[in-house]
């Protein structure tokens, strides 16, 4: 039985994730078995699980016969969140869970798969937005350009991204960040753009990089869940990282950069944000304007949609 061993670390990047993943990706048609070895592991982020399994369920795709075999990692609360996550659930591997599941409503959300038919990205939206109102100090009016702006990234990969299992979204708060990871395998976000005539001569890494500005799109939809998602992380503090197909691009509370991954790529798009959980920032700094005419017609009154949005804690 020919199989390749994928080493789980703790704290694993992405680019080393997709470095180990490479040769599978190579050779998958010779390939009886994948091993994943979580021995080494004693914590794992959330972004970690929800690429890992967006690369797992890339490769059940291409090979549905193809057999994972898991190690586990050595501590239980590691094992927990793992299965916790549905990291077995939506791999489809048999596992006994040593837990009770409590409601993770306003606390985390576990990876979840949308798809185009199933509507399920408005209840991803919904969950991730009271996760958001829970613990984070941030204006009430916030929370409607966030659904926005997750409605409309998730949208684009149900929509365009042309990928056979729709998306995978998770969410967690953590001491002082709130995490939230959006992934697929699809065509990713360069070849959507080139899609438009006017990006149609840009590489990958200048797509990624155009891809967050206002208005940019496919020529499809409205073109502002990147660039919302974007400016509420250069304003909060917080960290973007980005991959798609072979190109990276991250923002800080520095500044922003765009790059070319060497000998690996992702396929699809995987986006992360860490929200800064303490800093609060303004709607009208968020859409770069000083005009309420501006603003979207009906924000104001999403908020009584909101229960509590006066008290966000």
């Amino acid at each position: 039985m020919e199989h390749i061993s994928i080493r789980i670390d703790s704290n694993i990047n992405i680019q080393t994730l997709l470095d180990r993943f490479k040769l599978v990706l190579l050779k998958i048609a010779q390939l009886d078995m994948v091993e994943v070895n979580f021995s080494p592991c004693r914590f794992i982020s959330v972004t970690t699980l929800t690429a890992l399994i967006t690369l797992l369920k890339h490769i059940q795709t291409i090979k549905p016969i193809i057999y994972l075999k898991i190690i586990e990692p050595p501590l239980e609360s590691t094992r927990t969140y793992i299965a916790r996550m549905d990291f077995y659930r939506i791999l489809g591997i048999d596992h006994r869970e040593m837990f009770i599941r409590h409601s993770e409503i306003g606390r985390f959300m576990p990876v979840r798969n949308f798809q185009l038919t199933s509507g399920s990205h408005y209840e991803i939206v919904d969950n991730t937005i009271e996760i958001i109102k829970r613990n984070c100090e941030l204006k009430p009016e916030l929370l409607y350009g966030l659904d926005m702006a997750f409605n409309e990234m998730l949208d684009n990969i149900n929509e365009h991204s042309q990928s056979q299992n729709g998306g995978y979204f998770a969410v967690q708060s953590q001491h002082d960040t709130i995490e939230i990871c959006i992934a697929d395998s699809g065509i990713g976000i360069a070849e959507s753009l080139r899609k438009n005539k006017q990006y149609n001569t840009l590489t990958d890494q200048e797509c990624l990089e155009k891809a967050w500005e206002k208005g940019v799109s496919d020529g499809n939809g409205q073109g502002n869940g990147l660039y919302i998602a974007a400016r509420l992380i250069k304003l909060n503090g917080g960290l973007l990282s980005a991959f798609s197909k072979g190109a990276g691009y991250h923002i800080t509370p520095v500044n922003s950069s765009s790059f070319v991954l060497k000998n690996v790529y992702w396929p699809g798009t995987i986006i992360t944000l860490s929200i800064m959980r303490q800093n609060n920032i303004d709607m009208f700094d968020l859409l770069e304007t000083n005009d309420v005419a501006e603003l979207p017609v009906n924000y104001t009154d999403s908020l009584d949609e909101i229960d509590g949005a006066d008290v966000l804690w």
